[in-house]
């Protein structure tokens, strides 16, 4: 008798690769999505390739009681459902917390965190009597903060959280709990946050290679498949890496930006002491002069004002003076820079 799965937001993207996937392993389809047409052209599709049964439901999983009532009503030969795809999802703006949008945070914690509530409790008496699994596709994001990420980042908290709940509440019945942590897949995901600015989307991809979705499908067939005992909750070790190193970038970065200050610092620190060392040259320069000088003029006992001698040591005493002052001038500047 073949598996029956069930699939949340399966008409694109994650859910469709998924669908694929199942169907080429023989496993029966329940597929939900809010868009009718394109649910029902994936069921076709996989029906006609792989032979294997589908049944769509069109709801959105932000609405409880459409929830409650489409799968709350299955026919009786769509009820034993071993496994649930906890897959609609979506990322709205990415803007600063101030700037965001508020009905953006609204659709996206309806949908990422209320939407796969209102789905596993609705599934949840099927999957008690066939001690199914659960698998819920989480983020990086769920794992790791990043700028503008704000409320997405904290629904795939959510989702984290929620899984690591699931897994503890539903044990007593035997029930499995998987979460799948992807990182950048390229997907319509981008171009749904971006509300249809290609350019945008594309951006988010370049430079790199990203995942693809048969990618996040394949590792839901694997952990889908292991025995009853072994237990996963996975997480895209590339992107995690990749992560870690950005946040070492961005500190590298800081680190070379102080030391660049420091340096400016340091080079003028350094024009400073060499126009010292040269002023305190001429200082004990000038100093010996007057020295020579007064010792001229005692020897001498010129007392007339006026002498050449007299004249040219008071001019190198006020010289003297100037110096010592623009000295204390730059010891101040010193001290600053240093500080």
């Amino acid at each position: 008798m073949s598996k029956i799965i069930l699939i949340t937001g399966a008409s694109s993207g994650f859910g469709k690769a998924i669908a694929e996937k199942f169907a080429a392993g023989g496993w029966n389809l329940i597929l939900t999505a809010r868009r009718k047409e394109k649910l029902e052209t994936v069921a076709k599709d996989v029906e006609k390739k792989y032979g294997v049964k589908t049944l769509s439901l069109v709801f959105d999983v932000q609405d409880k009681q459409a929830v409650f009532q489409q799968i709350g009503g299955l026919p009786s030969e769509w009820q034993a459902i071993d496994l649930l795809v906890n897959n609609a999802g979506l990322a709205l703006g990415r803007d600063s917390f101030e700037n965001a949008n508020i009905e953006d945070w609204d659709t996206m914690i309806d949908t990422n965190v209320k939407g796969l509530l209102y789905c596993s409790k609705a599934t949840l008496p099927y999957l008690i009597k066939q001690q199914g699994h659960i698998i819920n596709i989480g983020s990086t994001a769920g794992k790791e903060v990043y700028k503008d990420g704000n409320v997405y980042c904290a629904s795939k908290h959510a989702v984290d959280a929620i899984t690591k709940a699931q897994r503890i509440d539903l044990l007593q019945y035997k029930i499995k709990v998987t979460a799948i942590h992807p990182g950048a897949v390229e997907t319509d995901f981008s171009l749904v946050r971006f509300k249809g600015d290609a350019t945008k989307a594309a951006a988010v991809y370049a430079g790199y290679e990203p995942l693809k979705a048969e990618d996040i499908a394949d590792t839901a067939w694997y952990v889908a498949n292991l025995p009853k005992h072994v237990e996963y909750s996975l997480i895209d070790k590339h992107q995690e890496k990749l992560d870690v190193k950005s946040k070492e970038l961005e500190q590298l970065n800081k680190k070379i930006k102080i030391t660049t200050s420091l340096l400016e610092k340091s080079t003028k620190i350094k024009e400073i002491f060499d126009l010292v060392e040269s002023m305190n040259n001429k200082r004990n320069y000038l100093v010996a002069d007057v020295a020579a000088l007064e010792k001229k003029i005692a020897e001498e006992k010129l007392l007339n004002p006026s002498t050449v001698v007299i004249k040219e040591g008071r001019k190198k005493i006020s010289m003297l003076s100037k110096i010592n002052s623009d000295f204390t001038e730059i010891q101040k500047t010193v001290n600053q820079l240093v500080d």
